[in-house]
């Protein structure tokens, strides 16, 4: 195989994967942001901003370790040391929104204030709305 299609073979690959995984966790990480960020909107512009981070961190790691030019075959080395970056790309995006994630949900349940116990008794009092 010669090295520009193995090169966008390996980079189509790494970008299914990053596409799977943003598709694994766009519902669990929605829920959590719409929590934390306090409207959907905020969420939504978080979510597309992870998205965006971790496409391009895979295809930044996928630059940085790029089969040689010089040979008229991509060897399997190759490959795999392009699709080795492109993985750490891939953890280290995923390893930093945990972090992320993380100090945002300790400081959010820091923050939150435990509901008041509310009295029956103050329903019937009220006239109806």
């Amino acid at each position: 195989m010669d090295p520009i299609t193995g090169f966008f073979t390996a980079l189509g690959l790494l970008f299914l994967l990053a596409v799977a995984t943003l598709v694994a966790v766009k519902r669990p990480l929605y829920d959590i942001l719409c929590e934390i960020c306090g409207a959907p909107h905020r969420a939504r512009f978080w979510m597309r901003f992870f998205g965006a981070s971790l496409l391009l961190s895979v295809l930044f790691f996928c630059l940085w370790s790029p089969p040689e030019a010089k040979n008229e075959v991509i060897t399997l080395l190759e490959i795999l040391a392009m699709m080795r970056a492109g993985l750490f790309g891939l953890l280290s995006a995923l390893g930093l929104l945990a972090v992320v994630m993380l100090v945002w949900q300790a400081r959010f349940e820091r923050g939150l204030v435990p509901p008041r116990p509310v009295d029956p008794a103050s329903f019937a009092e009220r006239p109806p709305a």
